[in-house]
Order: C-alpha cells, then sequence, then structure tokens
C-alpha cells in the first residue's frame, strides 16, 4: 500500500465485519488501524494486503483457543508485517500495537500458554500453561533511555511480568525480564503524576550483560575491522579489536568497499544478520583469490 497514489483504498475483510475504507494517512498503519476496527467487533477476519493474507482470531469470552502451531504462525505473519512496515520508512513509534501484538505471541509460546481472551484484558495479557497471569511489555527501543510503564492498579491481577524487546538491527525478539510481580515491583519507580510506575530500560539492560560463552562459527578480518558470526546467529564487529555496539553501519560501509549490495531481491534492507553473513562471505571470497 505504500507509496500508492489513490485517495482511499478499500480492503474487503470475510466474515462479519463490512469493507473498511482506508485513507492516505491511515496507510503507514493500515494493518493496526484495521486490526484494531474488526477487533472492536469481536469478530474474526482475514484481509489480503498486497498478495499478503492476514487473520486474526476473536477475541471475545467465547474465543477459541490458539494451539501452539497457530501462534507460532501468527507470529511469522506479525514479524513479517513490522520488519515490512520498517523497510518502508514507518517509524517504530507507530507500531505500538503491532510490537504488542508480537509481544504476547512471543510471549504465549515461551511459556505455553494462551492470550487473554478479552480485549484490553484487565492486568495481564497472557495465562501461561501453568496458569499465571502475566504482564507483557514490549518496546523496540534500542537505546536504554526508555522505559516501560504499569498501572499499579492492576498489579494485583498479574503473577508474573515480562518485557520483550524487539531488535530491529537483528529483527529477533529479547528478553530483558521475565520474572515473578514482585521482583519487577522492586524495579518500579514511584507513581509519578500520571499515576503509572515505571521500570527504566537501563536496569534491564544492565542486569543483562552479553553472553562471552557463546561459539564463534566464522571470522574474517578486513583492513582494521574484524567480523564474527555466533552460531546462535548474532554478528559481531570489532574495529582495532574493540567490539562496536552497533554492527550495522559498520557492515554497510564494508559492504560498499567489498561490492555487496546492502538489498534483497524485493528491493528491501537485509537485516544485520543478513549483511554480516553476506560481508563474511564476500571477505572469505576475497582471501581465497589472493591465495
Amino acid at each position: 500500500l505504500h507509496g500508492c497514489s489513490y485517495q482511499s483504498v478499500r480492503i474487503t475483510i470475510s466474515g462479519e465485519a463490512p469493507a473498511i475504507g482506508w485513507s492516505r494517512n491511515m496507510l503507514h498503519s493500515g494493518f493496526r488501524t484495521l486490526h484494531r476496527s474488526v477487533i472492536r467487533r469481536q469478530t474474526p477476519f482475514a484481509a489480503r494486503i498486497s498478495g499478503t493474507l492476514f487473520r486474526s482470531e476473536t477475541l471475545s469470552q467465547d474465543a477459541m483457543p490458539l494451539t501452539q502451531m497457530q501462534i507460532i504462525q501468527s507470529l511469522g505473519d506479525a514479524m513479517s508485517w513490522f520488519e515490512r512496515e520498517l523497510a518502508w520508512g514507518v517509524p517504530t513509534a507507530e507500531l505500538r500495537h503491532l510490537n504488542g501484538r508480537i509481544g504476547e505471541l512471543y510471549a504465549a509460546l515461551i511459556t505455553g500458554g494462551q492470550m487473554a481472551t478479552s480485549v484490553n484484558q484487565h492486568g495481564y495479557d497472557v495465562v501461561t500453561g501453568a496458569g499465571d497471569h502475566v504482564s507483557v511489555k514490549t518496546t523496540s527501543m534500542m537505546t536504554g533511555s526508555g522505559h516501560v510503564s504499569f498501572n499499579p492498579k492492576t498489579l494485583d491481577s498479574v503473577d508474573r511480568v515480562i518485557i520483550l524487546r524487539i531488535n530491529t538491527d537483528e529483527m529477533q525478539i529479547e528478553t530483558l525480564f521475565n520474572d515473578t510481580v514482585d521482583v519487577a515491583i522492586g524495579l518500579m519507580a514511584p507513581a509519578g503524576k500520571d499515576g503509572k510506575r515505571n521500570i527504566a530500560l537501563s536496569k534491564l539492560l544492565a542486569s543483562s550483560p552479553p553472553r562471552t560463552d557463546i561459539t564463534t562459527v566464522s571470522s574474517v578480518e578486513f583492513e582494521n575491522f574484524s567480523v564474527q558470526a555466533l552460531e546462535t546467529g548474532t554478528i559481531h564487529v570489532f574495529r582495532d579489536g574493540e567490539l562496536l555496539g552497533t554492527a550495522k553501519p559498520t557492515l554497510r560501509n564494508l559492504a560498499a568497499k567489498l561490492g555487496v549490495d546492502i538489498l534483497n531481491g524485493n528491493g528491501n534492507p537485509y537485516n544485520t544478520r543478513q549483511l554480516g553473513s553476506l560481508v563474511i562471505s564476500a571477505i572469505e571470497n576475497l582471501n581465497r583469490d589472493a591465495e
């Protein structure tokens, strides 16, 4: 839909919901708007957008539980849409609803649980396989300067708190916090003027130091840079022996020197892992040719 020159786009929704007209200023957050408007009707829908089919289960008191496979499929669809929106230049701040959806699906998956059956369920978002009520917070902020907020009036309905971050460089979901609500409350600042209690991301990042026991599966040298791929898929870039905090800008510069395209066949930028693998392969080929 991005780049569309039409003043409005009509998308036919299967199910009880009528077709929804989208104005131009809604296109950048179309799926989020569509998802919200249909959820308010509490009806299942399927929307075909640019050839891609998206489905949503009914979120009502009588909703059928999702199977683990359905959760996995929904999570994959949501992550693909999120990555596509970023490639179109949509700010992450405009994708908060999609962020939250991804986080809830991921939390349900890792806890063997289910999404809460009501829209805006009081206090919690996921019920684990063990029956614990979980409040899920998801951010895509890549710095430690932000925070996540909680309503203290609903914390008595929560057993556990999970805080996730969508790493937009590597397009992966990171767990910043997964513990009981009592531990979470111990990290919260006093309530502000808005009545909310916040946990600073800096506290969570400081408590999660990078692991050093992960095996390096490939490592190459180019000029004063070293590029390493870990067995987890993570890419590390060192300059003069010092690990760089953000790998992608340097990988792009190396790609330009090596003649590596930074866009995939669909014209979208490679993520850090993909670009790192291509850069490593290019340097390995360069070294073989030099032998």
